[in-house]
Protein backbone atom coordinates (compact mmCIF):
# COMPACT_ATOMS: atom_id res chain seq x y z
CA UNK A 1 0.00 0.00 0.00
CA UNK A 2 2.80 2.45 0.87
CA UNK A 3 4.44 1.70 -2.47
CA UNK A 4 1.20 2.53 -4.30
CA UNK A 5 0.85 5.82 -2.41
CA UNK A 6 4.45 6.76 -3.27
CA UNK A 7 3.92 5.88 -6.93
CA UNK A 8 0.71 7.92 -7.12
CA UNK A 9 2.39 10.88 -5.44
CA UNK A 10 5.32 10.67 -7.88
CA UNK A 11 2.94 10.52 -10.87
CA UNK A 12 0.99 13.51 -9.56
CA UNK A 13 4.19 15.52 -9.13
CA UNK A 14 5.43 14.66 -12.61
CA UNK A 15 2.12 15.59 -14.21
CA UNK A 16 2.16 18.97 -12.47
CA UNK A 17 5.68 19.62 -13.76
CA UNK A 18 4.65 18.68 -17.31
CA UNK A 19 1.55 20.90 -17.21
CA UNK A 20 3.57 23.85 -15.91
CA UNK A 21 6.16 23.39 -18.65
CA UNK A 22 3.40 23.60 -21.27
CA UNK A 23 2.32 27.04 -20.01
CA UNK A 24 3.87 29.62 -22.34
CA UNK A 25 3.16 33.33 -22.48
CA UNK A 26 1.94 34.70 -25.78
CA UNK A 27 2.46 38.45 -25.37
CA UNK A 28 4.46 40.56 -27.80
CA UNK A 29 7.26 41.24 -25.32
CA UNK A 30 8.12 37.65 -24.29
CA UNK A 31 10.51 35.53 -26.33
CA UNK A 32 11.47 31.89 -25.87
CA UNK A 33 15.18 30.98 -25.92
CA UNK A 34 14.65 29.53 -29.42
CA UNK A 35 13.30 32.88 -30.67
CA UNK A 36 16.19 34.98 -29.36
CA UNK A 37 18.90 35.98 -31.83
CA UNK A 38 16.82 35.03 -34.87
CA UNK A 39 16.07 37.15 -37.89
CA UNK A 40 12.42 38.22 -37.99
CA UNK A 41 10.40 39.66 -40.83
CA UNK A 42 9.20 43.16 -39.85
CA UNK A 43 6.23 44.77 -41.55
CA UNK A 44 4.66 48.12 -40.76
CA UNK A 45 0.99 48.93 -40.49
CA UNK A 46 -1.86 50.69 -38.76
CA UNK A 47 -4.29 49.12 -36.30
CA UNK A 48 -7.85 48.97 -37.63
CA UNK A 49 -9.53 47.31 -34.64
CA UNK A 50 -8.83 45.65 -31.31
CA UNK A 51 -11.18 43.35 -29.41
CA UNK A 52 -10.89 41.16 -26.32
CA UNK A 53 -10.14 37.46 -26.79
CA UNK A 54 -9.14 34.47 -24.66
CA UNK A 55 -6.25 32.07 -25.16
CA UNK A 56 -6.87 28.62 -23.72
CA UNK A 57 -3.89 26.37 -23.20
CA UNK A 58 -3.95 22.76 -24.30
CA UNK A 59 -5.53 20.17 -22.03
CA UNK A 60 -2.45 18.12 -21.22
CA UNK A 61 -4.29 15.75 -18.91
CA UNK A 62 -1.79 16.62 -16.20
CA UNK A 63 -4.43 18.26 -14.01
CA UNK A 64 -6.73 15.25 -14.28
CA UNK A 65 -3.92 12.81 -13.55
CA UNK A 66 -2.64 14.78 -10.56
CA UNK A 67 -6.15 15.26 -9.20
CA UNK A 68 -7.00 11.58 -9.63
CA UNK A 69 -3.80 10.51 -7.88
CA UNK A 70 -4.24 12.89 -4.96
CA UNK A 71 -7.97 12.16 -4.70
CA UNK A 72 -7.29 8.42 -4.74
CA UNK A 73 -4.66 8.75 -2.02
CA UNK A 74 -7.03 10.85 0.10
CA UNK A 75 -9.89 8.40 -0.48
CA UNK A 76 -7.73 5.42 0.48
CA UNK A 77 -7.32 6.90 3.94
CA UNK A 78 -11.06 6.53 4.57
CA UNK A 79 -12.55 3.33 5.98
CA UNK A 80 -11.50 -0.29 5.45
CA UNK A 81 -12.32 -3.11 3.07
CA UNK A 82 -14.96 -2.40 0.43
CA UNK A 83 -15.67 1.02 1.92
CA UNK A 84 -12.04 1.98 1.52
CA UNK A 85 -12.00 0.75 -2.08
CA UNK A 86 -15.14 2.77 -2.90
CA UNK A 87 -13.70 5.87 -1.19
CA UNK A 88 -10.48 5.47 -3.18
CA UNK A 89 -12.38 5.27 -6.49
CA UNK A 90 -14.69 8.17 -5.56
CA UNK A 91 -11.70 10.26 -4.46
CA UNK A 92 -9.91 9.56 -7.72
CA UNK A 93 -12.97 10.54 -9.80
CA UNK A 94 -13.63 13.74 -7.86
CA UNK A 95 -9.92 14.56 -7.91
CA UNK A 96 -9.70 14.06 -11.69
CA UNK A 97 -12.65 16.40 -12.32
CA UNK A 98 -11.26 19.04 -9.94
CA UNK A 99 -7.75 18.71 -11.37
CA UNK A 100 -9.00 19.14 -14.93
CA UNK A 101 -10.96 22.28 -13.97
CA UNK A 102 -7.92 23.70 -12.17
CA UNK A 103 -5.67 23.10 -15.19
CA UNK A 104 -8.13 24.80 -17.55
CA UNK A 105 -8.44 27.80 -15.24
CA UNK A 106 -4.68 28.14 -14.87
CA UNK A 107 -3.96 27.95 -18.59
CA UNK A 108 -6.61 30.52 -19.60
CA UNK A 109 -5.12 33.92 -20.58
CA UNK A 110 -6.71 37.27 -21.39
CA UNK A 111 -5.80 38.27 -24.92
CA UNK A 112 -6.60 40.73 -27.70
CA UNK A 113 -7.30 40.22 -31.38
CA UNK A 114 -5.57 43.00 -33.32
CA UNK A 115 -6.56 43.68 -36.93
CA UNK A 116 -3.80 45.50 -38.80
CA UNK A 117 -3.77 47.05 -42.27
CA UNK A 118 -0.19 46.60 -43.43
CA UNK A 119 1.44 49.33 -45.51
CA UNK A 120 1.30 46.84 -48.40
CA UNK A 121 -2.52 46.99 -48.21
CA UNK A 122 -2.91 43.46 -46.83
CA UNK A 123 -5.13 43.11 -43.74
CA UNK A 124 -4.09 40.61 -41.06
CA UNK A 125 -5.36 39.56 -37.63
CA UNK A 126 -3.09 38.56 -34.75
CA UNK A 127 -4.22 37.20 -31.37
CA UNK A 128 -1.76 37.72 -28.52
CA UNK A 129 -1.78 37.89 -24.76
CA UNK A 130 -2.62 41.30 -23.30
CA UNK A 131 0.50 43.46 -23.05
CA UNK A 132 1.03 47.09 -23.96
CA UNK A 133 -2.14 49.02 -24.79
CA UNK A 134 -2.77 49.09 -28.53
CA UNK A 135 -5.73 51.02 -29.97
CA UNK A 136 -7.16 51.63 -33.44
CA UNK A 137 -5.06 54.16 -35.33
CA UNK A 138 -1.76 53.16 -33.68
CA UNK A 139 1.25 52.70 -35.94
CA UNK A 140 2.59 49.21 -35.26
CA UNK A 141 5.38 46.84 -36.17
CA UNK A 142 4.33 43.29 -37.06
CA UNK A 143 7.13 40.83 -36.34
CA UNK A 144 7.02 37.31 -37.75
CA UNK A 145 9.52 34.61 -36.84
CA UNK A 146 9.97 32.63 -40.03
CA UNK A 147 11.22 29.60 -38.10
CA UNK A 148 8.30 29.23 -35.69
CA UNK A 149 5.68 31.21 -37.60
CA UNK A 150 4.90 33.17 -34.44
CA UNK A 151 3.65 36.68 -35.21
CA UNK A 152 3.37 39.52 -32.73
CA UNK A 153 2.23 43.14 -32.89
CA UNK A 154 3.93 45.95 -30.98
CA UNK A 155 3.61 49.71 -31.05
CA UNK A 156 6.04 51.41 -33.40
CA UNK A 157 8.69 53.37 -31.51
CA UNK A 158 7.90 57.09 -31.17
CA UNK A 159 9.46 58.99 -34.05
CA UNK A 160 10.44 55.70 -35.67
CA UNK A 161 10.10 54.82 -39.36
Amino acid sequence: MKRTVRLLTLLASLSLIVSCAANRRASADVYSPDEAQRVMLVEYGTVESVRPAVIEGPDTGGGSLAGAALGGVAGSAVGQGKGQALATVAGAIVGAVAGSAAEKGRSRKDAVEIVVRLNSGQVISVVQEVGETIVPGDAVDVLTDRGTGRTRVRKAPPGGR
